[in-house]
């Protein structure tokens, strides 16, 4: 097993009226791992480098809401080669937006999230078989406080994800 990882992490506080924060991060990975079919010979190296990277603005509070918008965005390569290589060598490449907001309404707390993703995933022996998605998420989530120390809650969600490479 090889790995390489890197991750950056960083934020400034501009002085915007929307704006209270900026937020970002981005991070890269390089694995490999081989499969032994014997102790002197490889039969099978998987391979996977992977780079992503979002950008968080946090808003300053509108009216009651407080919240942030961001984008996030990647790209990953995966490759088997060897004698137990059944998967075709692939690339994801992936955009999203979301926006989280939340307030109080007196004795209630309310979250709100959506996001939408395009991904796009091809294979490096076809152009022709790739597979374009575009997926959305949706989340509510209330809590409820009826007396000191006591609070009851109800939380809905709808998320779509899209199949992975392997």
């Amino acid at each position: 097993i090889e790995q390489t990882r890197y991750d950056v992490r960083g934020g400034w506080r501009p002085n915007l009226p929307l704006v209270k924060e900026i937020k970002g991060s981005w991070g890269y990975n390089d694995y490999e791992h081989a499969e032994s079919e014997s102790p002197s010979e490889i039969g099978t190296v998987f391979d996977n480098e992977e780079w992503e990277g979002r950008i968080e603005a946090v808003l300053q509070p509108m009216g009651r809401w407080q919240g942030a918008f961001g984008v996030q965005f990647g790209d990953r390569e995966f490759e088997v080669v060897g004698e137990e290589a059944y998967i075709t060598p692939s690339e994801v490449e992936s955009i999203a937006v979301f926006l989280l907001e939340k307030t109080d309404f007196g004795n209630v707390h309310v979250d709100v999230g959506f996001r939408y993703e395009h991904q796009k995933a091809e294979t490096e022996n076809d152009a022709q078989d790739s597979a374009k998605h575009n997926l959305f998420a949706f989340s509510l989530g209330t809590i409820y406080t009826y007396s000191d120390g006591y609070e009851a809650g109800f939380s809905a969600s709808r998320t779509e994800r899209a199949p992975t490479i392997e």
